[in-house]
């Protein structure tokens, strides 16, 4: 994986030194946890400063969210992404069960920094209240659990299968799983549907949500919270169990599908090494539907705060341009799957007459095309409230390449014209967020000030200059 960074490969020094410093577990665990952790000491100010129970409650609520999509995205993408690499190819040949064993530890390191996240409200309730911290604690670490669970269960489900023709209707496949892992992954949200509007009227259990991550919301009542602990952890294990011995069988004997076709004439295709790169790259996102858990990271951010302000009914065109720039903004956390999605292809790609701006242009296009689709639905979904949300429409497709372009001219600011895959960490999507933030936020400002037909064109103006810059850069 080092040696697919050219910014590393290309000096014999630098690749000695990181590869050293790669292998430390514990080095690699500390660097990606500080730049959580220090936002989560923002978060525990809060609680700090918090006059009620209620307000305590509603910030552990917020937070117990965060480590379970980070658990899922992280465990979906990566364990794609150690299969693609072949890493367990050796322990095939034994007669070893474990291999699932194996290859969730592996992930499950790269889970650790989440918790970093959240320590600090954990340390500041453990002193004001030990009994309530430590329910926080292993509450916050079974969300956790819970994301990583849920990750390998769509690993295994939709990454775990092997399409040797490309089906009739192998459209609509694709839309069926991408509804499926959108289904999976919102579930929770149904069950707190479920307690809101069915429960009251069962009777029982009308003052505590009893899934979570709603349920760390009985910390303050410890028996009450043991006993949902207890039975989250039996559930989780139980899943667990099954889901890393199915694991392994899939990877040993993977699922094969293949449809009848009748052989075509080949014609060569007059598209552009770009474009090409994008269908490849689309290609196999369909096939690697785990893959696009790693695209729809803006819809889950999202889907809270649109359901609430949709049951509130206090939806405006303020909030539908804020949900817009958010998505454009999440675009970059893609960039991670998307360049992951090469695996052992990077050296063949190599040998192609492919130069490194197209390719850089062609996964920047890969990552904001998803962006854009959902960009496009929320204007469409806008526009049934607020005829006037059709203004959105070109940021819709100018906010997703902007953030992806710049997010390329990052990533890949070496000076050599290898192809390859640049080290991507927590601290640089830090970086990221900021550099994106702070151009968003120029985008954003004549919208702000001006609420006129005016200030979204000038935002137009300002998305379009920097976007052609990012792209001309890259081009050069």
């Amino acid at each position: 994986m080092v040696k697919a960074n050219p910014m590393i490969a290309n000096d014999r020094e630098r690749l000695e030194s990181e590869l050293k410093r790669s292998s430390s577990i514990l080095r690699n665990v500390v660097f990606q946890s500080l730049p959580l952790l220090t936002f989560g000491i923002f978060i525990a100010s809060a609680i700090i400063l918090a006059e009620s129970r209620e307000v305590v409650l509603g910030l552990l609520g917020s937070l117990a969210f965060i480590p379970l999509i980070l658990s899922i995205y992280q465990t979906a993408v990566q364990a794609t992404y150690l299969n693609s690499l072949g890493v367990f190819d050796n322990l095939k040949m034994m007669p070893t069960r474990l291999g699932g064993h194996y290859l969730s530890g592996v992930i499950a390191l790269d889970l650790i920094p989440n918790f970093a996240f959240v320590l600090p409200s954990v340390v500041i309730l453990l002193i004001q209240k030990p009994l309530v911290g430590t329910l926080t604690l292993l509450w916050f670490l079974l969300g956790i659990i819970l994301g990583h669970v849920i990750g390998l269960a769509i690993f295994t489900t939709f990454g775990l299968k092997i399409q040797s023709y490309k089906g009739r209707y192998n459209f609509l496949k694709v839309i069926v799983k991408v509804i499926a892992l959108i289904v999976v992954l919102t579930l929770f949200f149904s069950l707190i549907y479920a307690y809101e509007y069915i429960i009251p009227y069962m009777g029982f259990m009308t003052e505590l949500s009893v899934i979570y991550p709603m349920a760390i919301t009985s910390v303050f009542d410890p028996f009450f919270s043991i006993f949902l602990l207890i039975l989250h952890s039996i559930f989780l294990l139980l899943i667990y169990y099954y889901i890393s011995h199915k694991i392994w069988e899939r990877i040993l004997e993977p699922i094969i599908t293949s449809d009848r076709r009748i052989q075509n004439e080949y014609f060569p295709s007059t598209r552009s090494k770009m474009s090409s790169l994008v269908l490849k790259d689309l290609k196999m996102i369909s096939r690697q539907t785990a893959m696009i858990a790693g695209f729809l990271l803006p819809l889950f951010v999202l889907i809270p705060q649109i359901v609430l302000a949709v049951q509130e009914g206090d939806l405006s065109l303020t909030q539908i341009t804020f949900f817009i720039f958010i998505v454009g903004a999440l675009t970059l956390s893609g960039s991670d799957a998307v360049l992951k999605i090469e695996g052992k292809n990077l050296d063949f790609l190599r040998t192609l007459p492919l130069t490194k701006d197209q390719y850089i242009i062609g996964k920047a296009v890969t990552m904001s095309l998803i962006p854009m689709i959902l960009s496009i639905i929320l204007v469409v979904f806008g526009i049934y409230y607020y005829i006037s949300a059709i203004l959105l429409l070109p940021l819709a497709f100018l906010l997703p390449l902007t953030s992806s372009f710049f997010t390329m001219i990052y990533l890949f600011r070496y000076e050599e014209e290898d192809i390859g895959i640049p080290d991507i960490n927590i601290l640089k999507m830090i970086v990221l967020f900021i550099i994106v933030g702070l151009l968003f936020g120029l985008i954003a400002v004549p919208i702000l000030l001006l609420n006129t037909y005016i200030g979204y064109f000038t935002s137009y103006g300002i998305a379009s200059i920097l976007m052609i810059s990012a792209y001309l850069h890259l081009k050069l």
